[in-house]
């Protein structure tokens, strides 16, 4: 049995800019995946505040549960941010 699907991928890297996204189409016959497509991608850079205060999360001994809500936050907007860019640029044209 064939199945496909159209499925986008988020993530942040260690260098800490943006988030990046792709649109992929995966082909799955008899369990197995059978083709992989890129349909296209996407970057958006994140803001300087919270480049800033994702690298003080990194710091040992400086993460406070203020901090922390705040990034939490700030990466699920990000993500939105990146899903809606790439969907608003790339998928629906």
């Amino acid at each position: 049995m064939k199945n496909t699907r159209l499925v986008i991928g988020l993530m942040s890297g260690t260098s800490m800019d943006g988030i990046d996204a792709v649109l992929v189409t995966i082909t799955e016959e008899n369990g197995h995946i059978s083709h992989l497509e890129l349909k296209g991608s996407s970057s958006i850079a994140y803001t300087p505040e919270l480049k800033k205060l994702l690298l003080h999360l990194c710091t040992p001994g400086s993460v406070d549960i203020d901090a922390l809500t705040r990034a939490h936050y700030g990466l699920g907007e990000w993500n939105d941010q990146g899903h809606y860019s790439f969907k608003r640029n790339q998928y629906e044209r």
